[in-house]
């Protein structure tokens, strides 16, 4: 679900940036261009006749044809990721969210893989670039002869850069739709504004808030891992098909599922427990 989540996200932003130089390319023909019926085939003939040169013509009609395809494999990487994403369980708990449709929630599922990563809301908001950086310098000073703790709080440096882009635009893009609506949510973001804050500081602190609505429940509503009958096929690297907080409890001790020979044949199934009970 990750590949086909990062197939589409490249698709995406291939079709993005074709876009954009299309509109730029009858712009730099001092040509306006604005809304979406630059891109419509019904009006391409009439755009195209704006073209007076037939290099610059023929260029468009490339482009076109460019998003034409995209438009095409946009469609399939979108139905493929909907149609795995509804196998996943938590699918149907996270589309309670408001302003979560079935694509970002499929993002989620296949940026996140699971819930257990984190084991509070900060160590998600890092991961999305909605964490707060700090600065701090001259700690100490020296008073009267004396070394001392200064009292000086430690400055902000805006947000954190090591993290995964594609979760923070995805956030970042819920916020900014839930800040219009109605709900409880739009509400907040509404008291905040009353308070006093900035409305860029406001949709961070809204952005926060859904990262930490989705780890909750998510994480409270799906049974954790080790609940889970957890099953490996001989020869398969347990890294592979195990879950993170089963890897971190048997990576000092083994990477490889290895099984008694007369226990069971090549192609079988092994528990877990009984793979760490045949250990030295």
């Amino acid at each position: 679900m990750r590949e086909l989540a990062r197939s589409y996200l490249t698709v995406t932003k291939d079709l993005t940036r074709v876009m954009n130089r299309l509109k730029a390319l009858y712009r730099s023909w001092a040509i306006p261009c604005a809304g979406e019926k630059v891109y419509s085939p019904r009006h391409r003939g009439a755009w195209l006749e704006k073209l007076s040169e037939v290099g610059v013509r023929r260029r468009a009609e490339q482009l076109y044809q460019q998003l034409d395809m995209l438009l095409q494999i946009r469609r399939e990487a979108r139905r493929e990721l909907l149609t795995e994403s509804r196998k996943h369980p938590a699918q149907e708990l996270l589309r309670q969210i408001p302003r979560l449709g079935p694509i970002r929630v499929a993002l989620v599922i296949a940026l996140l893989q699971t819930p257990h990563r984190f084991r509070t809301k900060r160590q998600l908001w890092a991961y999305c670039g909605l964490a707060l950086q700090t600065r701090s310098s001259g700690e100490y000073r020296f008073t009267g002869g004396q070394l001392q703790h200064s009292q000086k709080l430690p400055a902000l440096r805006g947000l954190n850069i090591n993290h995964n882009h594609d979760l923070k635009n995805l956030f970042k893009s819920v916020a900014t739709h839930v800040n219009t609506s109605t709900g409880p949510l739009g509400d907040f973001y509404r008291s905040l504004l009353a308070k006093g804050m900035k409305p860029a500081m406001a949709r961070l602190t809204l952005a926060r808030k859904m990262a930490a609505i989705v780890l909750t429940i998510w994480k409270k509503a799906v049974p954790p891992a080790a609940r889970i009958e957890q099953t490996v096929t001989v020869g398969v690297p347990i890294a592979a098909v195990c879950c993170e907080r089963t890897r971190l409890q048997l990576r000092p001790f083994l990477h490889w599922c290895v099984c008694p020979k007369v226990s069971m044949a090549p192609g079988g199934r092994l528990n877990i427990g009984e793979a760490l009970g045949a250990l030295p």
